[in-house]
């Protein structure tokens, strides 16, 4: 099936469309933290200076990695969409975040990324303007990047074992 054909189905029975996500995370060792995503697994880590043994991304590295998965995602699917091809794109995504704050050293720090920027790099034969608007789809439509926009509710609980 392809995306256009999937996007039809998904307008005939607009219910399917909503998934549910899981993953399953689980401390091995110090920072060391197994990550079981659907049929993959991962791990994250930490720096060896500050007691991780640096056998894998760490979590904020991986929300950097998944923000601009997502956008990658999306552009794909919007260069469907819009019938806009493309040769090739990356996206460099950076965020500044201080430790003083996530530590409670400083509490008047902030807690996680102060900024994010992504740079991204398409190349296309399509004209510039076509690029600029899918881009812009892709971003406008990106759920990564509206769920870290927004405030999104988080519930927290603790089960007993």
């Amino acid at each position: 099936m392809s995306l256009k054909e999937l996007i039809e189905e998904l307008k005939k029975h607009p219910g399917v469309a909503k998934q549910k996500l899981k993953v399953k995370l689980a401390k091995v060792s110090s920072f060391k933290i197994n990550v079981k995503a659907g049929k993959f697994k991962l791990v994250f880590d930490e720096e060896q200076i500050i007691g991780g043994s640096n056998e894998g991304p760490t979590p904020a590295h991986m929300l950097l990695a998944s923000i601009g998965g997502c956008f990658l995602s999306t552009l794909q699917v919007w260069s469907q969409i819009l019938d806009i091809s493309i040769n090739s794109a990356e996206v460099i995504v950076k965020g500044t975040i201080d430790a003083l704050g996530m530590t409670g050293i400083d509490e008047s720090a902030p807690i996680g990324f102060q900024n994010l920027t992504a740079e991204f790099k398409i190349e296309s034969d399509e004209p510039a303007e076509k690029v600029k608007q899918l881009l812009d789809a892709a971003v406008e439509h990106c759920p990564v990047h509206h769920t870290i926009k927004s405030q999104t509710e988080i519930n927290i609980s603790l089960k007993e074992k």
